[in-house]
Protein backbone atom coordinates (compact mmCIF):
# COMPACT_ATOMS: atom_id res chain seq x y z
CA UNK A 1 0.00 0.00 0.00
CA UNK A 2 1.35 3.49 -0.10
CA UNK A 3 1.53 3.86 3.63
CA UNK A 4 4.40 0.97 3.51
CA UNK A 5 5.89 2.13 -0.17
CA UNK A 6 6.39 5.90 1.28
CA UNK A 7 7.95 4.48 4.25
CA UNK A 8 10.41 1.72 2.07
CA UNK A 9 11.01 5.39 0.30
CA UNK A 10 11.91 7.19 3.31
CA UNK A 11 14.51 4.30 3.63
CA UNK A 12 16.22 4.10 0.39
CA UNK A 13 16.74 8.44 1.34
CA UNK A 14 18.16 7.97 3.96
CA UNK A 15 20.44 5.06 3.10
CA UNK A 16 21.30 6.85 0.09
CA UNK A 17 22.42 9.90 1.79
CA UNK A 18 25.61 8.74 3.43
CA UNK A 19 27.01 9.05 -0.78
CA UNK A 20 25.95 12.90 -0.77
CA UNK A 21 27.36 13.52 3.06
CA UNK A 22 30.63 13.88 1.27
CA UNK A 23 34.02 13.53 4.01
CA UNK A 24 31.53 14.60 7.01
CA UNK A 25 31.54 12.83 9.76
CA UNK A 26 27.48 12.72 9.77
CA UNK A 27 26.22 9.11 8.82
CA UNK A 28 22.85 7.61 8.07
CA UNK A 29 20.97 4.32 8.90
CA UNK A 30 17.67 3.24 9.42
CA UNK A 31 15.78 1.41 12.24
CA UNK A 32 12.97 -0.25 11.44
CA UNK A 33 10.45 -2.28 13.96
CA UNK A 34 7.06 -3.55 14.27
CA UNK A 35 4.10 -1.94 16.07
CA UNK A 36 5.24 0.00 18.72
CA UNK A 37 2.78 -0.76 21.95
CA UNK A 38 1.18 2.08 23.62
CA UNK A 39 2.11 4.45 20.93
CA UNK A 40 -0.54 7.05 19.05
CA UNK A 41 -0.41 4.84 16.02
CA UNK A 42 -0.96 1.43 18.26
CA UNK A 43 -4.33 -0.31 17.50
CA UNK A 44 -4.15 -1.69 20.99
CA UNK A 45 -6.03 1.04 22.71
CA UNK A 46 -8.70 1.13 19.46
CA UNK A 47 -9.36 -3.00 20.10
CA UNK A 48 -9.19 -2.21 23.82
CA UNK A 49 -12.45 0.01 23.34
CA UNK A 50 -13.73 -2.12 21.23
CA UNK A 51 -13.82 -5.14 23.45
CA UNK A 52 -14.77 -2.94 26.67
CA UNK A 53 -17.72 -1.69 24.48
CA UNK A 54 -18.69 -5.37 23.15
CA UNK A 55 -18.25 -4.94 19.77
CA UNK A 56 -19.02 -7.76 17.35
CA UNK A 57 -15.96 -7.65 16.02
CA UNK A 58 -12.55 -5.68 15.19
CA UNK A 59 -11.49 -3.68 12.28
CA UNK A 60 -8.40 -6.26 11.16
CA UNK A 61 -7.19 -5.24 7.34
CA UNK A 62 -6.42 -8.87 6.35
CA UNK A 63 -7.01 -12.03 9.53
CA UNK A 64 -4.02 -13.60 7.63
CA UNK A 65 -1.61 -10.71 8.04
CA UNK A 66 1.62 -11.01 10.47
CA UNK A 67 1.81 -8.67 13.32
CA UNK A 68 4.94 -7.62 15.10
CA UNK A 69 5.14 -6.30 18.06
CA UNK A 70 7.64 -4.16 20.29
CA UNK A 71 7.47 -2.42 23.56
CA UNK A 72 8.37 1.26 24.05
CA UNK A 73 11.17 0.54 26.21
CA UNK A 74 12.65 -2.49 23.72
CA UNK A 75 12.46 0.23 20.72
CA UNK A 76 15.03 2.89 22.52
CA UNK A 77 16.79 0.02 24.00
CA UNK A 78 16.85 -1.20 20.34
CA UNK A 79 17.50 2.53 18.53
CA UNK A 80 20.54 3.20 21.36
CA UNK A 81 22.52 -0.58 20.60
CA UNK A 82 22.08 0.23 16.23
CA UNK A 83 23.86 3.58 16.88
CA UNK A 84 26.58 1.93 18.61
CA UNK A 85 27.15 -0.52 15.77
CA UNK A 86 26.09 1.75 12.60
CA UNK A 87 28.55 2.69 10.25
CA UNK A 88 26.27 4.19 7.53
CA UNK A 89 23.73 2.99 5.53
CA UNK A 90 22.20 0.11 7.60
CA UNK A 91 18.66 -0.83 7.79
CA UNK A 92 18.58 -2.24 11.14
CA UNK A 93 15.42 -4.59 11.74
CA UNK A 94 15.09 -6.82 15.21
CA UNK A 95 13.98 -9.97 15.67
CA UNK A 96 10.43 -9.35 17.45
CA UNK A 97 8.18 -11.80 18.13
CA UNK A 98 4.91 -12.16 15.69
CA UNK A 99 1.50 -13.32 16.03
CA UNK A 100 -1.99 -13.14 13.79
CA UNK A 101 -5.21 -11.70 14.89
Amino acid sequence: NLYIASKLASDKIFVAANNLSGGRETRFSVVRYGNMLGSRGSVVPLFERLVKGYADSLPITDPRMTRFWITLQQGVNFVMSSLELMQGGEIFVPKLPSMTI
